[in-house]
């Protein structure tokens, strides 16, 4: 029986847990190759010697294990196809005893995913710190540069994340896009249609979103903006922007003209901590951004 402990990460990485589950009499090599036919048996195989397979008390399975372990918990440590030659560095901008704040790079994934693993921020602080349990508070896309905090202990995370999602926390973005006014906020509704990458906002429907943009300076036809979501949509300040009119530069997906990097930066985050003071966190970084 497992001991109920949490299955330990791997090179900043945990491990999938293996499911459906398995078939009577079939061994575990014989499911994985019907499951992921995209990995060959041999590299499987290798795996298994390799120790990646492991039941839920982190004990290594052998080739041969019935497949009815998955019911009882098997997890896998994948093999990281995006895997760095040199470590990632990235740096601190703060941190406590319950959390750190970063300056995240553009170009990386907040999170391991897809083609984005070892080029996540989550795999490459874990690495760094040595600490498998850092877990991001909340997300900024991949193009996007500037402020992510993330929880240090696994205890810590609620008590962060929910002030994101109770909107606790004052946003402050910049971005560089067409001039169309002094100051002007976008209410609507975003939304992303099946099948889809981008999202779309409109004007039509139960608003959910909600971003006030003021100017901080022009250089000709282009300006640079303060945007402050009080709303967390996906690709939200894109989207607004792009259905005023003025997409982004280097937005390429939402009609921006190409600069070779999206002009978009997490400038500050302000909270106040649950088991602290005040605390305000600003990115180091500039606009225009260089491509990354």
């Amino acid at each position: 029986m497992s001991s109920g402990k949490t299955v330990r990460a791997k090179g900043g990485l945990a491990p999938l847990r293996l499911g459906p589950a398995g078939r009577e009499g079939v061994p575990l090599l014989e499911w994985m190759c019907a499951r992921y036919p995209s990995l060959e048996r041999t590299r499987l195989a290798e795996l298994f010697v390799e120790g990646a397979f492991v039941d839920s008390d982190g004990e290594p399975l052998g080739a041969l294990a019935p497949s009815t372990v998955i019911a009882r918990g098997a997890y896998f440590y994948r093999p990281v196809a995006d895997e760095v030659d040199s470590p990632i560095k990235v740096k601190i901008i703060a941190e406590t005893d319950n959390w750190i704040a970063v300056d995240k790079p553009a170009g990386l994934a907040t999170t391991p995913r897809g083609a984005y693993v070892a080029r996540s921020v989550t795999v490459a602080l874990r690495r760094q710190e040595g600490n498998d349990q850092l877990v991001p508070a909340h997300r900024l896309d991949r193009p996007t540069a500037g402020v992510l905090l993330f929880t240090k202990r696994r205890e810590m995370r609620g008590a962060y994340q929910k002030l994101f999602e109770q909107r606790q926390v004052q946003k402050r973005y910049r971005l560089l896009a067409p001039y169309i006014g002094e100051k002007f906020s976008f209410e609507g509704k975003i939304f992303r249609p099946e099948g889809s990458r981008r999202v779309v906002a409109s004007k039509k429907g139960e608003p959910n979103s909600f971003t006030v943009f003021t100017c901080l300076g022009r250089c000709g036809s282009q300006a640079l903006y303060e945007a402050r979501p009080t709303t967390g949509r996906m690709h939200q300040i894109r989207a607004h922007m792009a259905c005023l009119g003025a997409p982004i530069v280097g937005d390429q997906m939402y009609g921006g003209v190409s600069a070779g990097q999206l002009q978009l930066l997490a400038y500050s985050l302000e909270f106040k901590d649950p088991f602290g003071e005040q605390v305000y966190l600003r990115t180091s970084q500039r606009l225009p951004l260089k491509g990354a």
